[in-house]
């Protein structure tokens, strides 16, 4: 069994391995739903990995900065998968993050053209 000490002071035992997303859904299956993210002995994971050790453990929502932070990170990924598939040997660069949002820009080429720059967020309009 491993120690799990929550932000309010709170600590429970769990099997080994357990991950952030099992500890939700022991507390509430609602709250499950909502996890983005966990905080584990202060460093940022998916909520799927395994906890193998005593630590602390934040459950991240989109209540949290980052718990905001990861989504928008993880929409960029998706955002740039999609267009890799729809746009075959786009080039991306890395856009300013900023508190609201993350950004990339991409180029495209097209035989006998000039390069094409396109700016993409994955901020919600």
């Amino acid at each position: 069994m491993i120690n799990i000490t929550f932000p309010d002071g709170a600590v429970r035992q769990y099997e080994q391995g357990v991950t952030a997303l099992d500890i939700a859904k022991s507390i509430s299956e609602g709250l499950a739903r909502k996890v983005l993210a966990a905080k584990v002995n202060g460093q940022v994971v998916d909520a799927t990995r395994p906890i193998s050790k005593d630590g602390t453990l934040q459950l991240l929502t989109w209540t949290d900065a980052d718990g905001k932070a990861t989504m928008w990170h993880s929409s960029a990924h998706l955002m740039a998968e999609a267009l890799e598939s729809m746009y075959p040997g786009v080039k991306f660069g890395y856009g300013p993050r900023w508190r609201t949002a993350a950004s990339s820009t991409m180029w495209t080429w097209t035989a006998g053209r000039s390069p094409t720059r396109s700016f993409a967020s994955s901020k919600p309009k």
